[in-house]
């Protein structure tokens, strides 16, 4: 989430970017990032604010029939609450994000 709050913040994704898996960089570019999440960045909201917070996980985290884990929560901050979605796959010796959704609500 941290990487993707200091994306935000800086109106790049490129941060983002360079964390994702391999296979995700290859099929979005930094801009395509950055159209993606632009609602984000044109929100001129910190969400490096969730750097000190637990998200509540509002499921189990469970590998798919595809190898990819599944992690979904939100941080009960207010007056609005962060959702979230994440997708990782093994990449190599470690997880790494393949897929993310957020939502402000």
């Amino acid at each position: 989430m941290n990487r993707f709050a200091v994306s935000v913040n800086q109106k790049s994704m490129l941060a983002f970017h360079d964390h994702i898996a391999g296979i995700w960089q290859q099929q979005f570019s930094v801009d395509n990032l950055d159209q993606a999440y632009k609602a984000f960045c044109d929100a001129n909201i910190d969400l490096t604010v969730l750097d000190d917070l637990t998200p509540q996980f509002t499921i189990s985290s469970e590998l798919d029939q595809n190898g990819i884990l599944l992690i979904a929560g939100l941080y009960p901050t207010r007056p609005s609450q962060l959702d979230f979605e994440q997708k990782y796959v093994c990449e190599g010796l470690s997880w790494k994000l393949v897929g993310f959704s957020a939502n402000i609500k």
